[in-house]
């Protein structure tokens, strides 16, 4: 089983958060080693989707989170989400990150990381679109258009471990900056996609995964981190 790149020091993406906004370093507020109890709501499209800890998709420890797009009636475009839901945390940054590894590349369509804030006032949806075939890497932005960063593109090796991650200011409402491994590229001042007026205080870390050609889609994914920072 490949290690591939490890999971890079904070500093690595958050050097760049901290020279758009601050100097205050993030501090953990919620991880997930992805071991013990499943903590995540699964949604997929057909049946026998999978959403589950198992010990094929650690990177460390007994398990990962094993997340596979439908094996009966499988086709392009099969999907599955898991997310979770936390309390709006006012005047802090948030930055997301995890590790993760597809065993095989090519059914992969895309492989999303979200993050949809509710401040109170408006829904917003901040995410990062990896599409490993490609190595395209993409950021969600207004009129929930994709626009690509060019500097984070990277094809996989099947069965390496990546991380992925991006932090964001949910007051300014805007990107702060966005990494694929040691890859870093800011985005500051670009804004998310909004959704429109919502008066519920949340956070819903999102995990997404598309099939493309020669489905399931299969992904391992593992320490998943939330992080925020004391915003000035």
């Amino acid at each position: 089983m490949s290690q591939g790149c490890v999971i890079p020091p904070i500093h690595l993406y958050d050097r760049l958060r901290q020279t758009t906004h601050g100097d205050a370093w993030p501090a953990e507020w919620w991880s997930d080693p992805c071991e013990g109890t499943f903590l995540w709501t699964p949604l997929g499209g057909g049946d026998d989707w999978i959403a589950d800890l198992h010990a094929t998709a650690a990177r460390t420890g007994p398990t990962g989170l094993r997340l596979q797009t439908r094996t009966t009636g499988a086709a392009v475009g099969d999907w599955l989400i898991a997310y979770r839901q936390f309390d709006y945390p006012a005047g802090m940054d948030l930055t997301m990150r995890l590790a993760v590894r597809f065993p095989t590349i090519a059914p992969i369509g895309n492989f999303q990381l979200y993050l949809t804030v509710y401040d109170g006032a408006q829904h917003n949806e901040y995410g990062l679109l990896w599409y490993p075939n490609t190595g395209v890497v993409e950021y969600v932005t207004t009129e929930s258009a994709l626009v690509a960063i060019p500097a984070l593109a990277t094809i996989p090796a099947a069965n390496s471990w990546h991380t992925l991650a991006f932090s964001l200011d949910p007051a300014a409402v805007k990107y702060l900056a966005a990494s694929l491994d040691v890859k870093t590229a800011s985005l500051a001042g670009q804004g998310p996609y909004n959704n429109g007026a919502d008066a519920v205080h949340a956070v819903l870390p999102t995990i997404s995964l598309t099939a493309s050609a020669s489905p399931p889609a299969l992904a391992h994914v593992d320490h998943i981190q939330l992080l925020r920072t004391p915003n000035p």
